[in-house]
Order: C-alpha cells, then sequence, then structure tokens
C-alpha cells in the first residue's frame, strides 16, 4: 500500500512540475527568427548593457520583427511565475536538476519592456500590459526606461501609473517624466501629473516628483511656485530636490529666493552635504546679488 502512495504522489508531483513547466514557458514552435536567432534570444540580449554591442543588435532585431511579435512582448509583460515555482527551482537545484540559468517571470518582463522601448510608437498595443508590469517592483524601472523611450503616446500611461500605481512604481514614473517638457502636445499634462505627485503622501514619490522637473524650461510661471512651496516639505531630501530644480532653472526662479534663504539654516544631510548648502549653491545660480548680500559664498 505504502509503495502505491508513493508511486502516485511521485506521478502527482510529476504532473505538477510539467504543469508549472507548460504555464512558465510559452510555446516555441512559432517562434519568428532574424538571422538564425529565435526571438526570446534577442530578448536576452537586453540583459547586456544599454550602449553596448549585444544591446544595440538586440534593437535592430526587434525593429526588423516590427509588430509581429507584439503579441508575444504582451505575453511576456504579462508573464507570472506560477504557483510553487521558486520552490520547485529550490527541488531542481537541491538534486542537482538545473541545467542553464533560471529565469523568473520578472526577468522577461524587464525584457520585453525594453523591447518595447526599441520598437517605439509601433509598440502602443502593449500599453495596458505595461501599466500592469510597471506594478512589478522588480521590472517597474525597466519599464519606465521603455515608456520613456515611446514618448509622447506613452505620457498617459505614466501619468495614470503616476496617479494610482503601487509607491514604487509612482516614483519610477516621476523619474520618467523628466523629458516630457519636450513633448509640447503633453506637457501639460505631465506637468500637472508631476505637480499632483508634489503632495503625495509618500515621500519618496515627492522626491522624484521634484527632481523631474529639474530640465524643465517651459511654463515655469506655474512651475516656480509649486517647487517654491515644496521648499518647507516636511523631508529634508524633498525640500533638496526643490531647491536643485530651482536652481536649474536659473533666474525665472528668483520669486523663490525668499525660501531659498530660509532654508540656509537647514543642517539636515542632503547628497553629499546639508540642505543648507544646496539651498546656497542654488541661490547663487538663481539670484547672485541675493546670494551676497545673504553672505553666500
Amino acid at each position: 500500500m505504502k509503495s502505491r502512495s508513493r508511486i502516485g504522489l511521485a506521478i502527482s508531483v510529476v504532473f505538477v512540475l510539467v504543469a508549472i513547466s507548460w504555464l512558465a514557458f510559452p510555446p516555441a514552435d512559432r517562434e519568428p527568427s532574424y538571422q538564425g536567432k529565435p526571438f526570446s534570444v534577442w530578448l536576452r540580449d537586453f540583459d547586456t548593457a544599454q550602449g553596448s554591442a549585444e544591446y544595440a543588435a538586440a534593437q535592430s532585431a526587434i525593429q526588423h520583427f516590427g509588430t509581429n511579435v507584439v503579441p508575444r512582448l504582451i505575453y511576456y509583460l504579462r508573464r507570472r511565475d506560477p504557483p510553487f515555482y521558486a520552490q520547485w527551482i529550490s527541488l531542481k537545484s537541491r538534486f542537482n536538476l538545473l541545467r542553464g540559468e533560471v529565469d523568473y517571470a520578472v526577468v522577461w518582463q524587464r525584457r520585453a519592456a525594453h523591447a518595447c522601448g526599441a520598437l517605439g510608437p509601433m509598440a502602443e498595443a502593449c500599453f495596458p500590459a505595461l501599466t500592469e508590469a510597471m506594478n512589478e517592483p522588480g521590472a517597474s524601472a525597466d519599464v519606465g526606461n521603455g515608456l520613456s523611450r515611446m514618448m509622447p503616446s506613452s505620457v498617459p500611461v505614466l501619468t495614470n501609473v503616476l496617479a494610482t500605481g503601487s509607491v514604487v512604481a509612482r516614483c519610477r514614473a516621476a523619474d520618467n517624466l523628466v523629458t516630457a517638457f519636450s513633448h509640447p502636445g503633453v506637457e501639460g499634462m505631465a506637468r500637472t501629473a508631476l505637480i499632483s505627485a508634489l503632495h503625495d503622501s509618500d515621500r519618496e514619490v515627492r522626491k522624484a516628483a521634484a527632481s523631474a522637473f529639474q530640465f524643465w524650461n517651459t511654463n515655469l510661471h506655474v512651475v516656480v511656485p509649486e517647487l517654491t512651496r515644496v521648499l518647507s516639505d516636511p523631508d529634508p531630501s524633498v525640500r533638496g530636490n526643490a531647491a536643485t530644480s530651482l536652481g536649474n532653472f536659473g533666474n525665472p526662479a528668483k520669486a523663490a529666493i525668499p525660501e531659498l534663504l530660509k532654508l540656509l539654516q537647514d543642517t539636515n544631510p542632503y547628497v553629499s552635504g546639508s540642505v543648507a548648502d544646496r539651498a546656497a549653491a542654488m541661490m547663487s545660480r538663481i539670484d547672485p546679488a541675493a546670494a551676497a548680500r545673504a553672505g553666500v559664498q
């Protein structure tokens, strides 16, 4: 009886493992190829550094595939590890059954996001799946990077994530809206979303939003008052980031000088110095005369 139970248990385990394998990996029979390499192999090349020859070749390959691979990209973006997958990997490792590298779903999400960035607007059909993947902590940075390369059409996606996503996703969305000012058609949408994020309940999101304005060069009459208000934020890093962005604006941020003067006594740490150090440096950029009167060197 015990022998039959063991056999039944073994069959059950094999069945579960087969099911997990089927869920974890897509069928490869119709996978397109380019220059003798399957699509999934090209995706793996996005693991290399941006700017490397391998990464550039992967981008070219994805552009060659074009919209034909969008359904597969959506599959990878929505891929999730099946139940007990980590335990299965651990079990295989225990019995020395692992062959090659182990790719969890989040790794494929990251690769697919880079591929979407390479396709640009041609991958707009991936926006819903990219939004979902943005909320995966291990994928959000790469997904945000991909979306930033799909502007201006991706700005509504990033602003939606900034308003409704997880804390990590909101931070990365703010980071990746940093160049939205260069797209006049969506600048207003991005600016409004970032200003709203300056009021976020999470300090990391406020910090990211304050930093996202650092290169803004339009509608500063709207942005400067909002960042000036943030100079009194309870978190020192938020105050410091707001000061940095205002300093980058130069003279158009002159209205912020009174609030920056208040920060000259702020001894809280910020980057390599204090918030006071940052305020002093930014005052010198915005209004050298006012800085000199305040004794800023």
